[in-house]
């Protein structure tokens, strides 16, 4: 039997992990992940936060996904990779043994490294947490401004814009 660990909990890890199952059906498999939550769609961020969907129906995981895959979700965060005791180290002082490690923790934000870059208000939009906070902030925001002319950010602008034509106090610059 094959200990596989997943660092991230995202598509790229589900579908190696299901593909990985489908060949070795009897083998534990392990996503570690920050976030506290089970593996959810990104892609429907935007749609959660123009309210065009409820929160629960971007998750795409439950306790049955996991139990299909034989697998394991952990709520942690990786802080190293010893490759010669073949251990992933958590933050929590754990140390998780593994047979096969897959690094699947997709892209983070790209700092501009300006002053109040960080301010109250600033936010990004790849996680779920973002999403609430958009929400949040977007209640009582009466300008937007979208950096980022990606994938990403035409989102961003694309929720802005909507948030605009519904509830028409907020100005959105690109």
């Amino acid at each position: 039997m094959t200990r596989y660990v997943f660092i991230g909990n995202s598509m790229a890890a589900h579908s190696a992990a299901t593909r990985i199952h489908s060949l070795d059906p009897r083998s534990p498999i392990t996503f570690v992940t920050d976030e506290p939550y089970p593996y959810y769609s990104r892609c429907a961020l935007m749609y959660y936060v123009m309210e065009h969907c409820w929160k629960r129906d971007i998750f795409i995981a439950d306790d049955e996904h996991y139990r299909r895959l034989n697998a394991e979700l952990v709520f942690d965060t990786v802080i190293g990779v010893d490759t010669s005791q073949r251990e992933v180290l958590l933050l929590s002082g754990q140390a998780m043994g593994y047979d096969k490690l897959c690094v699947c923790t997709g892209a983070a934000p790209r700092r501009l490294g300006v002053p109040n870059e960080d301010a109250e208000g600033v936010q990004d939009f790849i996680r779920l947490e973002d999403a609430d906070s958009i929400l949040r902030e977007s209640a009582h925001a009466k300008r937007a401004v979208v950096i980022g002319g990606g994938l990403i950010g035409a989102e961003a602008a694309e929720v802005f814009h909507e948030l605009e034509a519904v509830s028409k106090p907020l100005r959105v610059s690109f």
